[in-house]
């Protein structure tokens, strides 16, 4: 189904059917099929309101998967799913889908009598999301599975699989509990592509290290000299994670359980959305999930990975995991030398604002004195730019708190008779040798350079501290989003004092009592 106009869709079933929650799925990325308004109807004439779908928010890995919408529970016999696009919210980096035109695209609508976690996916770190917690009102305890009643027969199971179990008098739902790959593999490896590692298991994370890494320096240093491999072979780079979720590993249930305090294993329903014992108590148990993930995200993989660096005398960098990776956007910056960001030329779509902020925020709280900016990156190269109109938009990255340029991209080409030569598939500024202004950049580069230094050698002064809640996933906020928060930030009377500094000569002006001023 897909329509650019206002339009409903209406299912009728034979007999009143109740309704507890409803399944949305995509057909794409699109943001639109999850804003549907809900209406009942038990005549098919006189409907009354049910709800009004909100969408979690999320990233831009989302990848058409289906959002579950705990509804309160409503018995029909008609059910009809309108959509406008008017009152659609704009894009943002965590409300990815919607940066497209506002077009209904929906693959299906399946309704269900089973009460559910409402948005249980996110909140299952299978996808990055965010969502409100499910209340009494959408899922009353009455509703939920007695966690006296979950009965864990992993003893009594077998290597094929069957259970060997006689169960008490009653109905019973025997849920068969496992895990598996997600699938990813490495986006930008062009003829090396695989399977990505295990990010929540050390023993994996140190055999892929060993296996790419490792085995390349071992190369390096036969072919050179191991005096070579220490003086050239300086920095290990991680770029911003681009391969999805995960929520588990094996081992993770001892990990959890050494982390919370409790055994999870009762509780492994609420990850298919079945809520146990209450609303609140299934909320409870998917936050402390999604936080022991973030944990073992930093520890295993991040940890592991600065552990293996140290080792070898490199200089560890590494770019955000949000908002892709559930989890905490700043945490595993404290297991790094240098966080780094990155920041988008022309590609509204893709801008990435709070991925500079994750990394400038995260280098504050941990003392990093670097805080490295992808820049400039674009889709689409236009062959338009030059650093007379790149300039301002670095400048606005420096006064936000990065202090080293990285050019995006620097792609190296090997051909003397082609032009402009080789770029990255058409990502990133073409900034090479073939570009026509590059001879004359020196000026550009020599200011980025003394910008950075200077930057580098000072402190951060902050005069506002963000405390962006317990909850997860999360990351840093921008400062658009403190104006309701943060009365007069952005104020009249702000702007007007900015004013009259700079009309001032930029000399800074404070306003005395009784109309007086003073400059200083």
């Amino acid at each position: 189904t897909r329509s650019e106009q206002p339009c409903w869709i209406q299912y009728t079933f034979a007999e009143p059917f109740t309704c507890r929650a409803i399944t949305v799925t995509p057909d794409g990325a699109n943001y639109q099929c999850q804003r549907l308004g809900v209406h009942a109807s038990d005549d098919g004439r006189t409907f009354r309101p049910v709800a009004v779908l909100a969408p979690p928010r999320h990233g831009w890995q989302e990848e058409g998967r289906p959002v579950t919408h705990a509804v309160p529970r409503t018995t029909a016999r008609h059910f009809r799913f309108t959509w406008t696009p008017a009152g659609s919210e704009p894009g943002a980096e965590d409300l990815d889908n919607a940066k497209w035109a506002p077009v209904l695209k929906l693959n299906s609508i399946s309704l269900s009598s089973e009460p559910v976690i409402h948005q249980y996916l996110g909140k299952s770190g299978a996808v990055w999301r965010v969502a409100p917690w499910t209340n009494e009102q959408k899922l009353p305890a009455a509703d939920c599975v007695p966690l006296a009643s979950v009965i864990d027969l992993t003893s009594q199971m077998g290597n094929d699989g069957s259970v060997d179990w006689k169960p008490p008098a009653g109905e019973w739902t025997l849920l068969h509990v496992g895990h598996t790959s997600t699938g990813r593999e490495n986006a930008t490896g062009g003829a090396a592509k695989g399977l990505e590692c295990d990010k929540l298991n050390p023993a994996a994370v140190r055999l892929q290290f060993d296996k790419w890494f490792g085995e390349f320096r071992r190369q390096f240093a036969d072919e050179l000299g191991e005096d070579a491999a220490q003086q050239l072979l300086t920095t290990f780079h991680l770029d911003s994670w681009e391969c999805g979720s995960q929520n588990w590993s094996p081992g993770f249930d001892g990990y959890f359980k050494t982390q919370r305090g409790y055994d999870l294993t009762r509780f492994l329903p609420c990850v298919a959305g079945i809520p146990v014992q209450s609303a609140e108590t299934s909320e409870r148990f998917l936050r402390d999930l999604r936080a022991t993930i973030a944990e073992r995200m930093s520890e295993a993989f991040y940890g592991t990975i600065a552990e293996l660096t140290r080792e070898r005398g490199l200089t560890l960098v590494s770019e955000c995991t949000a908002p892709t990776m559930c989890g905490d956007g700043m945490l595993h910056f404290s297991q790094v030398d240098v966080p780094m960001g990155e920041f988008w030329l022309n590609s509204p779509t893709h801008d990435k604002p709070n991925d500079m902020c994750d990394a400038i925020s995260a280098a504050h709280v941990y003392g990093k004195p670097v805080i490295q900016a992808e820049a400039f990156t674009q889709l689409r190269i236009g062959w338009d730019a030059s650093p007379r109109t790149l300039k301002r938009l670095g400048d606005r990255n420096l006064a936000l708190g990065a202090n080293r340029m990285v050019m995006h991209v620097f792609a190296h080409n090997p051909w003397l008779d082609r032009k402009p030569g080789q770029t990255l598939g058409g990502v990133g500024l073409f900034f090479q040798r073939d570009q026509p202004w590059f001879t004359a950049s020196r000026g550009w580069m020599d200011y980025f350079a003394r910008c950075g230094a200077v930057l580098q050698q000072g402190r951060p002064v902050a005069d506002i501290a963000v405390w962006t809640s317990d909850d997860l996933p999360r990351r840093s906020l921008t400062p658009d989003r403190l104006t309701n928060d943060l009365p007069g930030l952005f104020a009249p009377q702000t702007l007007a004092l900015q004013r009259r500094r700079i009309e001032n000569h930029g000399q800074p002006q404070r306003e005395m009592p009784h109309g007086v001023r003073a400059s200083a």
